[in-house]
């Protein structure tokens, strides 16, 4: 991990010792990363739950800093990338309007997106807000592309968790929760 980091938290207060700035990304600078894991996300409405997540990249994801912005974090994960999963039936909770899938499904939704991520002011080093931006989102498999909002909004939040997780790690910071205690969803 020391390789990836590059002292770059020296730039940002939080030692480490001599660092080279930052470079933005986009100006040679970027640095690739590994695939990393995923987490199934909660069930849901309406009435499936995703399990098994496997996330399978099409190249590495390219992270860096903004031109504009050095405590901003931008990373590409390319278009091409894929999460395998299943899609099974799940209870709805009381009174909510959900409807099952019936029996139980392969999915693969092949996707690439952008991700921003701001690192809080404070030690240790946490992100403070971020999101993240589809480039291609597809639901296939078992299911067709009429699934594509409910299953984007299923795993958005572990990919969006995942990312700031890389970034933190990415910056050298502790492991365990990425986000800071006031982190939100960027605008």
């Amino acid at each position: 991990m020391a390789s990836r980091v590059l002292c770059l938290v020296a730039l940002l207060g939080y030692g480490c010792g001599p660092a080279p700035s930052p470079t933005p990304v986009g100006s040679g600078g970027s640095l690739s990363i590994g695939c990393p894991p995923i987490s199934d996300p909660p069930p849901s409405c309406p009435g499936f739950a995703i399990t098994g997540a496997t996330l399978a990249c099409s190249s590495p994801p390219v992270v860096g800093f903004a031109k504009d912005n050095p405590k901003r974090i931008v990373a590409t994960v390319a278009t091409g990338s894929t999460v395998t999963a299943t899609a099974r039936p799940a209870s709805s909770p009381p009174g909510e309007p959900c409807h099952g899938i019936g029996a139980s499904s392969r999915i693969v939704v092949t996707f690439g997106l952008e991700y921003l991520g701001d690192i809080g002011p404070n030690t240790p080093i946490c992100i403070r807000q971020s999101k993240i931006t589809y480039t291609q989102f597809q639901v296939g498999g078992d299911l067709n592309e009429s699934f594509n909002p409910t299953i984007q909004g299923q795993i958005t939040g572990p990919v969006l968790m995942t990312l700031d997780d890389e970034a933190v790690k990415f910056l050298g910071g502790p492991a365990g929760s990425p986000r800071c205690s006031d982190w939100r969803l960027m605008p």
